[in-house]
């Protein structure tokens, strides 16, 4: 029944989100509010989801597991209806909403969006972004996603066909993640590698710095 109990509960997250709305609405907040809405992962095997075009889903870190519709709302800052296809990340709702609200804030990985959303820097986007499981890892530069998979367990237990190994994928021409790319590109792909590895550096030097501090 896992399928049933999902569309129940988007059944009801709509309704309440509506209502959230509606007394917005009603208070005449809308245009000085702002909304951001969006999944922390892709659809779930388990409760029958299908993420085509994009390849598998949530637990695991093919499109289909994180790649999600973002959606952000400030009618009275941004344009209305606009789609955009920018490489941004859940990191920056953070940053972003500060920013909004006129806040400082500290150092983070996400990156202020406002620029974006009013039109001011369209072209504002992540450089990269990294996805660390340790039993798979995800480096996305531009159109070019280095996956790798050391550990299948998890993927096996949550339905999932993960393929074991390391991975090239170009994300413009092959969304769905079929076709490995790394000896036709060796030099993307270990320039994409030698990324991770010093993010890899950078994450262990600040868990030393901060062992409380979770990433």
């Amino acid at each position: 029944q896992g399928r049933a109990l999902y569309l129940g509960q988007l059944h009801y997250l709509d309704q309440e989100i509506g209502k959230i709305l509606e007394f917005l609405d009603t208070e005449n907040l809308r245009d000085n509010t702002v909304i951001a809405f969006i999944s922390d992962n892709g659809g779930s095997p388990a409760n029958f989801a299908n993420n085509d075009p994009l390849r598998e889903g949530k637990f695991s870190l093919y499109e289909g597991g994180t790649r999600v519709p973002f959606l952000m709302s400030w009618p009275g800052q941004f344009a209305k209806e606009k789609v955009l296809n920018n490489l941004v990340s859940m990191l920056d709702i953070f940053p972003t909403l500060c920013s909004a609200a006129g806040v400082s804030y500290g150092f983070t990985d996400g990156i202020d969006l406002v620029p974006l959303l009013n039109g001011q820097n369209p072209n504002l986007r992540h450089k990269v972004l990294i996805w660390d499981m340790k039993a798979e890892t995800a480096v996305v530069k531009g159109k070019w996603k280095l996956k790798t998979a050391n550990d299948l367990r998890n993927a096996q237990r949550q339905l999932l066909d993960v393929e074991y190994g390391e991975f090239l994928y170009n994300l413009e021409e092959d969304p769905g993640e079929h076709r490995d790319l790394r000896y036709f590109f060796p030099e993307k792909f270990e320039e994409l590698k030698s990324i991770h590895r010093k993010w890899k550096k950078i994450w262990r030097s600040r868990q030393r710095n901060h062992p409380k501090q979770k990433m």
